[in-house]
């Protein structure tokens, strides 16, 4: 009898006590993961892809002549050498070449 009182009416509840393998976990992680980052990069694509379409029906993609022309000029003062201001002796050389030279400055 006091067997049934502490049973309180239920009856018995079978439980698993299996564990799932670790390798398991881990392919199902994998397997998750894959599409998860799948997905985002599909996503990712088809955005740029319907951006860059929309900017062209817009005629957003086309360049304006005095744009690119500004362009050239600020890439070759970037990447050469020469006078900003010859009468004073103000000259500019490429960004590389900058960098390395206030390095070496610093390491001084």
């Amino acid at each position: 009898m006091a067997e049934h009182e502490h049973n309180h009416g239920h009856g018995e509840v079978a439980v698993d006590r299996q564990q799932t393998p670790n390798f398991q976990l881990f392919i199902w992680g994998v397997v998750l993961s894959v599409l998860f980052f799948g997905t985002a990069l599909l996503f990712n694509s088809l955005f740029i892809r319907y951006s860059e379409k929309l900017m062209l029906e817009r005629g957003l993609g086309q360049a304006d002549p005095e744009f690119v022309n500004q362009r050239i000029t600020e890439e070759k003062r970037l990447l050469g050498y020469g006078y900003i201001d010859q009468a004073k002796g103000i000259v500019h050389i490429p960004v590389q070449e900058g960098m390395k030279k206030v390095i070496e400055e610093n390491k001084r």
